[in-house]
């Protein structure tokens, strides 16, 4: 009887009755009222970042296509990165540029005929856009002057010749640091322009462009290098010989040959005096010839017959 009475008990207390059952039903829905609240919340804020995201790589590339004499030059600036780009001539065989980059740019040689060019860009997010841009270049002169610079040695005096193969408008040089010139054809003479001007000694940039009546141009930048030749001087004192070499510039190498016998020195750094011997000489005639190259590249030689 005792325990049939405890039983009861025991379930009596499982099954809370009045106000405090209901109080913590209460607490239960609110509490999962709020852990739903925070995964919508959470769900919502990714929504919207995803949603942006979409939205600044919806965003285009910027393309840019422009003629360059006989050539196309594009370029490709995008807010992601660029997976490749493939380009054809009037839906030809394709040329693929693999890229990795959020700019590009490629210089494409033109048909001589009238044609487009088809592009398809593809980037990271496997998004492709495609461009096309008609050039028509039938009777269209898309070829460009030629500059040709002339020097000679030991001569400080330069030539520049440029030619076309319609009209030249104007060739431009510039010389170091100096103000820029501008040459015009003679009215005899369209298509070619020549001018000498004499050259400053040392290390010396130039700058040329050469443009023609449809707006095709060159332009070539060149260091140029004007140095006098190394000074050589041969000094006989009874069986011997003494040879003296100078260049301001600095002598580089010597390599002199007496009756046969080679003597050389290699490698002689920033020296600007350098004395070679004495060299013996034997009796009779005496061959020798001297060849010397200073710190720019310029070659001096001499030979001549000693008698002893």
């Amino acid at each position: 009887m005792n325990q049939i009475l405890m039983t009861e008990k025991k379930k009596k207390q499982k099954q809370p009755k009045g106000p405090v059952g209901i109080k913590n039903i209460v607490r239960f829905f609110a509490g999962s009222i709020i852990v739903f609240g925070v995964v919508m919340i959470g769900q919502g804020s990714y929504a919207i970042y995803r949603g942006q995201e979409n939205k600044r790589i919806d965003v285009a590339p910027e393309v840019n296509i422009v003629r360059v004499n006989d050539t196309a030059i594009l370029t490709v600036n995008h807010n992601v990165e660029i997976s490749k780009i493939t380009y054809n001539w009037d839906h030809g065989e394709d040329t693929v540029l693999p890229e990795g980059t959020t700019s590009a740019e490629e210089v494409i040689i033109l048909p001589n005929e009238n044609t487009t060019l088809y592009i398809t860009i593809e980037d990271a997010n496997r998004k492709e856009i495609t461009y096309q841009k008609q050039f028509l270049l039938e009777g269209v002169d898309i070829t460009k002057p030629k500059i040709e610079i002339e020097t000679q040695d030991g001569s400080d005096i330069l030539k520049i010749v440029a030619t076309d193969e319609t009209e030249l408008t104007s060739v431009t040089y510039k010389w170091n640091n100096e103000e820029e010139q501008v040459l015009t054809p003679s009215e005899d003479d369209k298509k070619k322009i020549e001018h000498e001007f004499e050259m400053t000694e040392g290390n010396n940039k130039l700058i040329i462009s050469a443009t023609d009546s449809n707006g095709n141009y060159e332009n070539i930048e060149k260091e140029i290098i004007v140095s006098s030749r190394p000074t050589i001087n041969i000094t006989k004192d009874n069986d011997n010989l003494i040879i003296e070499v100078t260049d301001k510039y600095g002598i580089e190498e010597i390599t002199v040959n007496l009756n046969g016998q080679v003597y050389s020195a290699n490698d002689l750094g920033e020296l600007k005096e350098v004395k070679v011997g004495p060299l013996k000489l034997v009796e009779g005639n005496n061959t020798i010839s001297i060849t010397v190259k200073n710190k720019n590249g310029l070659v001096g030689r001499g030979s001549t017959e000693i008698e002893y």
